[in-house]
């Protein structure tokens, strides 16, 4: 009672603070306990294998010996040996040793492996052995490690460590934070738990090659299944060998009896890169698949699930994508330790490969031995169901492309101009092959199916777009323009240009002259107005002419089609020309056969060294040993002028060194050395003009010009000009010394004769009156 009053004159508040007091000090309390029952093994949770700290031992020995063999017991089975040079058993029941050695044994008594160490905490109850200090532990199928803690739990025959950790087994060495490893027999497995690294060295096979560099390998984790010879790797997976990367989220390594490694798969965004001084070469995919020879050489990888595969440098861009890409290496030249891709295959799907060389270098850009920029560059895609890219082993540079199953090619020119076209070829089958050096295209050969089509990239100078089809088809690429500079397409050629046709059995296109040249099996080019034969043919798309050699022979539909260019008038039978070469001027409508020409209708003909129809102008112009015969006049008789419209009209045939024919006016014009005959009635003169009818093909009139010489049978007549007047059959004849020479009735003369064929009567004079003549007469 004294007491409380005391403390109640120090302060008057003492009650509440021992009360605060009294529960501080068992908040203290009970984290005390807290902690040390987190402490002990089994406490709030467990920690990971091998990382759980060493529980409180007591401190007490109670008996220490020296050289010890101890044998863990499972029943009447020994689970396991402990060989230590000292070994300290303590009041509660656990061993301290040092130089320590364990020996697993599995359940037929063999040893399934071995761990060394200087210090050993050795727990009999649970058969738990915690290694420290130089720990090595090693398993019967040769697997070794090293680490500073290791753990060994008797009733799960694991062996575990939280610890930095080295292992190797075989080729397969390496680094890992964490380990796990199950040596129950049947089971037996390794778990590197984090930070893996991975070295792989090639085994040397016969005959030996020269050592390859290792293959390194790092992870997030490990799992190797003994039995399987399999090692999971998961976490970010990346293997490299010398320049080549495989990466993906997962991975599984595969090794053979010998411990070689010799496939590698990888699963979730898998990829390969390969790299080669300036190139640099990868393929994407959802899962990989890759192959490795005796010697653990990349030898072939398989991308599948969207797959891509890239190639960059030296001038070029490559771009493979296909829902399957198979990739096969080879060494490089004369260095078979370093692997690259020599061949790329893609499949499934709709495959597409995309080239495109670069219009200039970068400033201090290498593009590698003989590399070229180019002056006008151009992007190749090319799609199919399946691709091949090969490359040459010397330097990585692209050889040839190959695509099978409805194969197309599109180039597309990067840089435009009047005579810029897109090509668009389609075949069955495709090949497009490269120049030594600088990845730039050499040549192109296509065959079963094949089409051409030509799209001008501007509407400059008319052109219009173009195809042409064929069995086969062969080109010549320019290397700098990496423009197709020959093109040769053979079996069944077939061009189209809007109504414009050809056939032939081959025909070869240059893009210097835009020239297409048709020959064998008897070439053919069409439209809507005529057809044309011939040995040979070309197009001209750059001038816009057709020219045509050998045996031509162009049908026209009508007469319409000439554009009345020719002088026969039947409307609905076709009009022939032909020779020897033609020569088509598009723009100017103009066509000229040279060589034997000759043009028909019916029984209608003109003849010549040449002949030209223009069919804007309506004209046909024949030179050269002319000959003509489409036309006929009043024949035989002397009826009365009133029934000459019933006088018999028979062919009229000329000839002359030239002819001019114009529809407009119905006017035939022959000149040198021009004759017009009738049965046996002949005009001949310097120049002769005929006028024929205009609804039938029948002569109106002629008139003859300079040295005008008339023959029938019995008579002559000379002058300098002649007119004949179809219908009556009258010839006026004139000048100086015009005369007729009759047998019968003598030589008549005068500035102007009028008589009539088949008459022999002459009249002197015209419609201005009588002249003067003189006649002589013949006496019998």
């Amino acid at each position: 009672m004294k007491s409380r009053e005391y403390l109640s004159r120090i302060h008057p508040n003492w009650p509440r603070l021992a009360r605060v007091g009294a529960v501080a000090l068992l908040l203290v309390l009970a984290l005390a306990l807290a902690r040390s029952y987190r402490d002990q093994q089994g406490g709030f949770f467990r920690r990971p294998a091998g990382s759980t700290p060493a529980p409180r031992l007591s401190q007490r020995i109670v008996s220490s010996s020296e050289g010890v063999h101890r044998f863990d017991l499972h029943g009447d089975k020994a689970r396991f040996l402990l060989n230590a040079a000292r070994d300290d058993v303590f009041d509660d029941g656990h061993h301290e040793m040092s130089d320590v050695t364990l020996e697993i044994y599995g359940a037929v008594g063999i040893t399934q492996g071995q761990v060394k160490a200087a210090f050993a905490v050795y727990d009999p109850s649970r058969a738990a052995v915690t290694f420290e200090q130089g720990v090595q532990a090693t398993t019967s199928d040769g697997l070794s490690l090293r680490t500073e803690r290791l753990v060994y739990d008797g009733n799960t025959q694991v062996i575990s460590t939280g610890s930095p950790v080295e292992f190797a087994r075989a080729s397969m060495s390496g680094f890992a934070v964490g380990a796990e490893i199950a040596t129950r027999r049947g089971s037996e497995q390794v778990t590197l738990l984090s930070q893996v690294r991975l070295t792989i060295e090639p085994k040397a096979v016969e005959p030996a090659p020269p050592r390859l560099q290792p293959i390194h390998g790092r992870c997030g984790r490990v799992l190797y299944r003994l039995d399987e010879a399999i090692v999971h790797c998961s976490g970010e997976v990346i293997f490299n060998q010398s320049g080549e990367e495989l990466s993906a989220r997962r991975m599984e390594a595969h090794f053979d009896l010998d411990h070689r490694l010799r496939r590698l798969m990888a699963f979730d965004n898998a990829s390969l890169v390969s790299r080669l001084e300036d190139r640099i070469s990868d393929v994407r995919s959802e899962h990989m698949e890759f192959d490795l020879d005796e010697s653990q050489r990349l030898s072939m990888a398989v991308a599948s699930g969207g797959a891509r595969a890239h190639r960059r440098g030296a001038g070029q861009d490559a771009e493979l994508t296909a829902e399957r890409i198979e990739v096969r290496f080879a060494p490089l030249g004369s260095t078979p330790t370093q692997i690259v891709p020599s061949l790329f295959t893609g499949r499934g799907g709709r495959v597409a490969v995309r080239l495109r060389a670069a219009e200039r270098p970068a400033a201090g850009a290498a593009y590698g031995r003989g590399a070229q920029a180019i002056s006008s560059p151009s992007e190749k895609l090319l799609t199919a169901n399946s691709v091949e890219l090969s490359y040459r082993g010397d330097r990585h540079l692209l050889e040839a492309a190959r695509a099978q199953g409805d194969a197309v090619l599109v180039l597309t020119p990067l840089l435009v101009n009047a005579a810029s076209d897109r090509k668009t070829i389609r075949a069955q089958s495709m090949e497009l092959r490269f120049f030594e050096d600088g990845n730039l295209a050499r040549s192109f050969h296509a065959r079963d199916g094949v089409r051409v089509e030509f799209e001008p990239m501007t509407s400059e100078g008319g052109r219009s777009s173009r195809v042409t089809m064929s069995q086969e088809l062969e080109g010549e690429i320019d290397r700098q323009s990496q423009e197709f500079t020959e093109l040769e397409q053979r079996g069944r050629f077939r061009f189209v240009e809007g109504e414009r046709n050809a056939l032939s059995e081959r025909a070869t296109y240059s893009s210097a002259t835009q020239v297409i040249r048709l020959s064998g099996g008897e070439p053919v080019v069409w439209d809507a107005l005529s057809r044309t034969r011939a040995k040979a043919i070309e197009l001209d798309g750059e001038v816009g002419e057709s020219r045509a050699a050998g045996n031509v022979i162009t049908t026209y539909y009508d007469r319409k089609s000439t554009g009345q260019a020719v002088p026969f008038l039947e409307r609905g039978s076709p009009v022939f020309v032909a020779g020897e070469d033609l020569k088509v001027h598009h723009r100017s409508a103009l066509a000229v056969y040279t060589g034997g020409a000759r043009a028909w209708q019916d029984d209608s003909y003109v003849s010549g060294d040449r002949i030209e129809l223009h069919r804007q102008r309506q004209m046909m112009l024949a030179s050269g040993h002319v000959r003509s015969a489409f036309y006929r006049a009043a024949s035989g008789g002397t009826p009365p002028v009133a029934e000459a419209s019933k006088r018999a009209a028979a062919p009229a045939y000329a000839t002359a060194q030239r002819m001019t024919y114009l529809d407009a006016d119905r006017l035939v014009r022959y000149e040198g050395d021009a004759q017009l005959r009738q049965d046996l009635e002949r005009i001949s003169s310097d120049r002769i003009t005929a006028y024929l009818n205009r609804d039938r093909a029948e002569l109106d009139r002629a008139v003859a010009e300079g040295h005008v010489s008339i023959t029938e049978p019995g008579r002559r007549a000379y002058g300098d000009s002649a007119h004949y007047r179809a219908d009556s059959r009258t010839v006026t004849l004139q000048g100086r010394n015009a005369r007729v020479e009759d047998e019968r009735q003598g030589v008549t003369r005068g500035p102007q004769l009028t008589f009539i064929l088949g008459d022999g009567r002459v009249a002197a004079g015209d419609d201005r009156g009588s002249r003067p003549v003189k006649s002589t007469r013949k006496v019998e």
